[in-house]
């Protein structure tokens, strides 16, 4: 089910140049099951800019309610969401996406998301353990 959410920046840090790993807070990340969904982020209480955000999940958090996002600074809307600090809230829409489940990925997508990913390696943690990816979702 989509939800929408005022949900509250946990961390934000700049992981390589123009690149971000911004960890958000919230009740909604309860219904965020599978890697392959993302959510609409309102990066800015105007109307300037307009349309919201589309920002793949990286890593959900269930326990302690957080999810982190990887995103690359881009334009004005990125620009706005990238100067968010620790309890700033942002409008949050989702998930969405239909997700897909990690055993079903071929062995070579596994390899492409962890090259994707070496900037922030601790965010991927769930692709590294030794437990399973799946369970961590």
């Amino acid at each position: 089910m989509i939800g929408r959410e005022r949900m509250t920046v946990a961390s934000q840090r700049r992981i390589a140049e123009r690149t971000y790993e911004l960890t958000l807070a919230g009740r909604l990340v309860q219904q965020m099951k599978q890697p392959g969904q993302f959510v609409h982020v309102k990066v800015a209480a105007t109307a300037d800019p307009l349309l919201r955000r589309p920002l793949s999940l990286c890593h959900i958090d269930r326990e302690r309610g957080q999810c982190t996002i990887i995103y690359r600074q881009e334009g004005k809307g990125t620009a706005l969401l990238a100067q968010k600090q620790p309890g700033d809230a942002v409008d949050v829409l989702g998930p969405l996406g239909n997700g897909f489940p990690l055993e079903a990925a071929p062995a070579a997508a596994g390899r492409c998301w962890s090259a994707a990913a070496s900037a922030s390696r601790r965010s991927m943690n769930w692709r590294n353990s030794s437990q399973s990816a799946a369970s961590k979702w």
